[in-house]
């Protein structure tokens, strides 16, 4: 499992610490991302000091995250084909030199999965088509919870796909698709509400967050600029 500390366990660890004595995100400590990981940060230091959990609920993570991508690829492909696909996609996820366990964007990406497959569930026009659109918004909402900028894009999507997929101005998809995001939101929304932190949210989430990305060329190819000088 590796013999260094990445620091995002040393953030998370000390994060739920914190929320477990009191303090609240955004008012008390600076946070730069959505509130879903310090949720869980929070629940498992509740249960244990022990810094390793965070690996052990990383791996968790990411064996659903392993099996949300077969589930999907067999939806289009055969077992043998989804099997290597998956195999493939899971070293090459893990292949960066520094691969977090516990990470915001592990996440992300489990409910982008889980979006994605009631997505496919609703385009097949079959009975029950509204609640998978639902499941889906409600999907992408906790995608959102756990990384604004991969879940706005994982939203926008969805929106696009019910309303032109399979046909145009498919308006009762789009509003059971708002339905979802919006039960997904609600939590946030009340949380913030009640600790009286929303302006603090939005400026380090949004404003905070975006302008430490610097213009659209880091932020657009700065991941294969980084790529290039590892390799060389």
């Amino acid at each position: 499992m590796g013999k260094f500390l990445p620091v995002h366990e040393g953030w998370f660890s000390y994060y739920g610490w914190l929320m477990n004595q009191g303090a609240v995100p955004y008012r008390d400590f600076y946070f730069f991302t959505q509130p879903l990981s310090l949720w869980i940060s929070q629940f498992i230091t509740s249960q244990t000091d022990l810094v390793i959990a965070f690996r052990w609920y990383g791996l968790l993570e990411r064996l659903v995250i392993t099996i949300l991508l077969f589930i999907l690829l067999r939806q289009f492909f055969s077992n043998s084909a989804s099997f290597w696909g998956t195999v493939t996609a899971s070293f090459v996820y893990a292949s960066f030199c520094a691969d977090a366990y516990f990470s915001y964007l592990n996440t992300c990406l489990l409910f982008v999965l889980l979006g994605m497959i009631f997505m496919v569930e609703a385009l097949r026009e079959r009975r029950g088509t509204l609640l998978f659109w639902l499941l889906a918004g409600w999907a992408v909402g906790m995608a959102f919870l756990s990384k604004q900028s991969n879940g706005l894009i994982a939203i926008g999507a969805l929106i696009y796909v019910a309303l032109f997929i399979p046909k145009s101005w498919n308006m009762r998809a789009v509003a059971a698709v708002c339905l979802g995001i919006g039960l997904a939101l609600l939590p946030l929304l009340a949380y913030l509400g009640f600790h009286g932190t929303i302006g603090l949210y939005w400026s380090q989430v949004f404003v905070g967050a975006a302008e430490s990305k610097g213009n659209a060329i880091p932020i657009m190819f700065g991941f294969l600029i980084r790529q290039v000088n590892l390799q060389f």
